[in-house]
């Protein structure tokens, strides 16, 4: 994790590297969009994403949810195919 919201990892044994910018710099979202690159390199950290994706109030109850934007799609599909 870093400073502003950058996170970076690395897949040493498939190549690959990656860097996400989260605007607000929230961990929430980071979280998921790393496990979007992880399923996408064919890598399963068990859960499902949805266990990331829905927002949750402080009593628990789901209050909203987070979604990838439209540019994320043709990335993690450009990493699927590498695999």
């Amino acid at each position: 994790t870093g400073a502003e919201g950058v996170y970076c990892g690395a897949l040493p044994e498939k190549g690959l590297g990656f860097a996400v910018k989260i605007s607000d710099g929230a961990g929430r979202a980071s979280e998921l969009v790393t496990r979007e690159i992880l399923n996408a390199a064919g890598i399963s950290l068990g859960g499902t994403v949805d266990d990331l994706s829905t927002v949750r109030n402080w009593s628990g109850d789901a209050v909203g949810e987070m979604r990838l934007t439209p540019v994320a799609a043709p990335l993690l599909d450009w990493l699927a195919k590498r695999q």
